[in-house]
């Protein structure tokens, strides 16, 4: 009898502590997209799930997933762990219908590295009405912003008498539409490296536009001809050492090695196509990028019109396989009222991203013109964490009035923020370059440095920031025909390049670079 009742003690024990702990140890998921409720997702999406910790792949099995549409009925594909090891892609056989409904249910069964089993998860979201494939044309950096008088953009940016003049005449093999590169301050006190810019006219059509590499003295280290018609903003070296552009043609991010050959092409994921603002590579070799979705739009209820289109921002985090580890929309989170555009007029670009960088712990900072404001975006669940500037502004500014229809916002190493301050359509007319102290738990932000060029240069839009390793400050002044300016901390300006009219430069950067081609040099002056 005693050693029955033993048993049945340890029977119970075993209900009590073991079940309770299996219980304990399943968790749940922090990411999952396209975001539950979702009104607008890709017909072409990928179904992406990401817990805190690594997943057991062998655990991950396509019969726990049961992805069902309203129209398209069930939905087979390929289930795999994306090299980050932590999100779990459903990449179904066949695109979603536009419009529909999509069931997303996760049965139980996915187990973590740390043994912990994650939980059953049911979600649904809509797919857009759009027709798919998606043709979506990038932005064209801030044209859609022009006044009707372009001579606005080009006050205050001609050459002084005594300036350093290279031209194409100088040059027995460069084109006779290289533009003429003069150099307005003489360097001195510099940081290393070469000056990296793309030359495009500013309103009408796109020719002549080159990828310009150039040394302190104006002489063309690297030139790339493009073909008319075709606009490559944002040529940079990346963190990896490789070089990235845009090129319009392909819709699509090029990757240059150091022999300036191409050797990768990135393009967006999930039937989306890549804006033109810019990329940035992360060490892990994951690329975020930005897209601009065309959406149609009923807005008559805040005073549009009922056959509006609207322009979604959408940010997307790669892997190194291309698959979309990380997906961000706009239409989740951020109303359209919230924009300072028109919101009668026939296409709405509410939020119009214009920079996206990697924030020192981990999440996402973009800057949206449009809003006038810088958001942070929590990489790990899609969340908004804060927001700066703009109608929703969340911050108490000291020592400064807000910002206005700016550009690039990077964090520098000691924690401030910078960012290139367009204040487009402000009074007094002028752009400056500007660093803020940033104090994210008490929603505060001051001033600590800023240049504002002696006489003032206004760029309506373009334009950036770089804070250089030796403290000195790069300006691209945008879209004005000064391209660039660096100063020391103290303001003094101690180099200055200027493009003649009517070239622009959307961003400028100074870059320490050694390239290796592989044909004979060409050049000769």
């Amino acid at each position: 009898m005693r050693s029955i009742r033993l048993l049945m003690l340890s029977i119970a024990l075993l209900f009590t502590f073991v079940l309770p702990l299996e219980i304990q140890s399943a968790t749940t998921f922090e990411y999952l997209s396209p975001r539950p409720e979702a009104q607008h997702a890709s017909a072409g999406t990928t179904i992406a799930l990401r817990g805190a910790d690594p997943i057991q792949e062998r655990s991950v099995k396509a019969k726990l997933f049961n992805i069902v549409g309203s129209e398209s009925g069930v939905h087979k594909g390929n289930v795999f762990v994306a090299d980050d090891g932590r999100t779990i892609i459903f990449d179904p056989d066949k695109p979603f219908e536009p419009g529909e409904t999509i069931s997303v249910t996760v049965d139980r069964g996915i187990k973590t590295t740390l043994g912990s089993t994650l939980q059953t998860v049911s979600f649904d979201f809509i797919v857009s009405s759009q027709p798919f494939p998606y043709i979506d044309e990038p932005s064209i950096e801030d044209e859609d912003f022009v006044p009707e008088n372009h001579n606005v953009m080009l006050q205050n940016t001609l050459p002084a008498p005594n300036t350093i003049r290279k031209e194409a005449a100088d040059y027995v093999t460069v084109p006779d539409t290289f533009p003429a590169i003069n150099i307005t301050t003489s360097a001195e006190g510099t940081d290393d490296g070469y000056i990296f810019l793309n030359n495009r006219p500013w309103g009408g059509d796109i020719e002549n536009s080159f990828l310009i590499i150039v040394d302190n003295t104006g002489e063309p280290i690297y030139y790339k001809g493009l073909p008319d018609g075709i606009r490559a903003p944002d040529f940079k070296k990346q963190p990896n050492g490789l070089l990235t552009y845009y090129e319009h043609g392909v819709k699509a991010y090029r990757v240059m090695n150091s022999s300036y050959e191409i050797i990768d092409t990135i393009e967006a994921g999930n039937g989306y196509t890549a804006d033109s603002h810019g990329i940035q590579i992360l060490p892990n070799g994951h690329a975020l990028l930005m897209i601009y979705h065309h959406r149609p739009a009923d807005l008559s209820d805040i005073g549009g019109r009922a056959d509006a289109k609207v322009i979604d921002l959408i940010i997307q985090e790669l892997d190194e396989s291309r698959n979309v580890v990380f997906e961000w929309n706009s239409a989740d989170h951020i109303a359209i009222t919230d924009t300072f555009v028109n919101l009668t007029a026939p296409t709405v670009d509410y939020i119009h991203g214009n920079a996206i960088e990697l924030d020192f712990d981990g999440n996402i900072l973009i800057s949206s013109r449009n809003l006038s404001e810088i958001t942070k975006i929590d990489r790990q669940t899609g969340d908004i964490i804060w927001r700066l500037g703009g109608k929703q502004n969340e911050f108490t500014f000291e020592n400064d009035e807000q910002f206005r229809y700016q550009h690039d916002i990077r964090r520098l190493s000691n924690g401030n923020i910078t960012l290139y301050d367009n204040r487009a359509y402000e009074k007094p007319e002028y752009s400056r370059a500007v660093e803020y102290e940033i104090d994210e738990e008490n929603k505060t932000i001051t001033k600590v440095w800023e240049y504002r060029n002696t006489p003032d240069i206004y760029a309506v839009a373009m334009g950036n920031h770089q804070r250089l390793p030796n403290g000195n400050s790069l300006i691209g002044w945008g879209s004005v025909t000064t391209t660039a300016t660096e100063v020391t901390p103290d303001g003094t300006k101690v180099f200055e390049l200027a493009f003649d009219p009517p070239y622009a430069n959307y961003r400028s950067f100074r870059f320490p670079w050694q390239g290796f081609p592989n044909t004979e040099p060409t050049l000769m002056s």
